[in-house]
């Protein structure tokens, strides 16, 4: 009987070192999950190991050996109404004539990422607890950043506010191992009073653009009334200009048609005169004859013998 007791005492302690060895063989595994990367830490000796970092995967670390892990990856920063970081960024900006603050909420959102090759800084600087760290610089440099800037700049000209704001937490994030990847600007609220003002302003602004714009409407339309104008005079002289150059060569066109009209009709003549050798009288008389029997004739052609003369007058 005692014997059987010794063997059962002898089994359970071989299963209970089987059992202890083999937990601490698995507990001397480690895994690096994806996107993460970690240093290892030794907890019995509470020692952290700085020459090497580790990518994601499984690694046999030995007994008391664990990962301090940190992500690869974009980390969120957001500055809103409804957000885990905080309100939107609280600040005074310029007002667009620069002579007074305007009260603003501006939203912010960040992307940032933990610069790798410095792990072993950023663990003896901060351990674990570097985002909120960073929260508060951020919030800083937002909120002084932003005075350098006027509503309308946050408005009408976000690329360039966006990049003046991720400089300068870059600037801030860097001596604690980070920096920015991206930002990004939300809403900008104005508060109560100065949202009225703003818009009052906005719409004094717009009310003298339109004054503007309908003076240079009304000095355009008195310019095209005169270019009218101009344009009409200048058509009608050029039109009484081209009546009269027109009249002018159709009056010498029918002087000069008229002149070899009567030219021919004396050369006819004077040829008919010396086919038949009439004298000067009878021609005339034939002349006469003819025209005596042409009805609706109303004039008569009388030659002439003198040297220089016209061969032939036509009388009406």
């Amino acid at each position: 009987m005692e014997n059987k007791f010794r063997h059962g005492c002898f089994a359970c302690c071989i299963l209970t070192i089987i059992i202890v060895a083999i937990s601490l063989f698995a507990s001397s595994f480690a895994v690096l999950e994806t996107n993460r990367v970690g240093l290892r830490f030794n907890d019995i000796y509470v020692t952290l190991y700085k020459d090497k970092v580790f990518r994601e995967g499984r690694y046999f670390m030995g007994i008391g050996n664990r990962f301090i892990a940190y992500p690869t990856t974009w980390l969120p920063m957001e500055f809103c109404s409804d957000c885990v970081d905080g309100r939107p960024i609280a600040t005074k900006t310029r007002s667009e004539s620069g002579s007074s603050a305007v009260s603003v909420d501006v939203e912010v959102f960040i992307y940032y990422r933990l610069r790798i090759e410095q792990l072993p800084d950023l663990y003896e600087a901060l351990k674990e607890n570097y985002h909120s760290m960073y929260v508060d610089k951020a919030r800083a440099a937002l909120a002084n950043t932003a005075e350098r800037f006027t509503v309308d700049d946050m408005i009408k000209r976000r690329p360039l506010v966006q990049q003046a704001f991720g400089q300068e937490v870059t600037r801030q994030l860097q001596p604690f191992y980070a920096y920015v990847a991206a930002l990004y600007l939300g809403r900008i609220i104005l508060r109560e009073t100065q949202e009225k003002k703003f818009l009052d302003q906005k719409v004094s602004e717009r009310n003298a653009a339109m004054r503007k714009v309908e003076g240079l409407v009304k000095e355009i339309e008195a310019n095209t009334t005169a270019d009218v104008e101009l344009e009409r005079v200048n058509k009608r002289l050029i039109m009484d200009t081209a009546e009269r150059d027109a009249n002018s060569i159709i009056a010498e066109r029918e002087a000069a048609g008229r002149q070899d009209i009567l030219n021919a009709e004396g050369l006819g003549y004077q040829s008919f005169q010396g086919g038949l050798n009439f004298t000067q009288e009878e021609l005339l008389n034939y002349i006469w004859y003819l025209k005596l029997k042409e009805k609706d004739t109303t004039a008569l052609v009388t030659g002439f013998q003198d040297d220089g003369a016209s061969p032939l007058i036509r009388v009406s």
